[in-house]
């Protein structure tokens, strides 16, 4: 998206067109916010739960998966196993929707099946529709 929008701004100024400064600076703004979105926007979850919730279902997936998870601070997890550490973070939004910041997008091993896990678990705040086709009986 941002890349597309710097192209329109370049296209603009090779034809001739005059834009305005806060266009510009609205332009500058979109495309930063296009950049950090495809950056992050695969490391941002929302996630419908409760924090003691989530906190527990994290903690017994890291038992069943052997990776240890411990709160340094309230909010910040520490995930370990064969000597690689990874942090997960939750921000509490309100009392049933929290934001999990994901250690990264490459992950392998054990925290990637954590984060598989999580994916699984908590599909995120919109609901998701199932369609159901049944054939009819004649």
């Amino acid at each position: 998206m941002g890349f597309a929008i710097i192209l329109l701004r370049l296209g603009l100024v090779v034809q001739g067109y005059r834009l305005d400064p806060g266009f510009d600076v609205g332009m500058a703004g979109a495309t930063l916010l296009g950049a950090l979105s495809c950056r992050l926007g695969a490391r941002l979850w929302l996630v419908r739960a409760a924090l003691e919730e989530l906190h527990e279902q994290i903690a017994t997936a890291c038992r069943g998966l052997f990776l240890g998870c411990e709160e340094l601070v309230p909010g910040h997890l520490l995930l370990s196993a064969k000597g690689i550490q990874r942090r997960l973070r939750i921000v509490s939004l309100g009392s049933r929707m929290q934001l999990l910041i994901l250690p990264g997008a490459t992950e392998q091993g054990k925290v990637a099946l954590l984060i598989d896990w999580l994916s699984k678990q908590y599909p995120g705040p919109v609901p998701r529709l199932r369609i159901v086709l049944k054939r009819r009986e004649p």
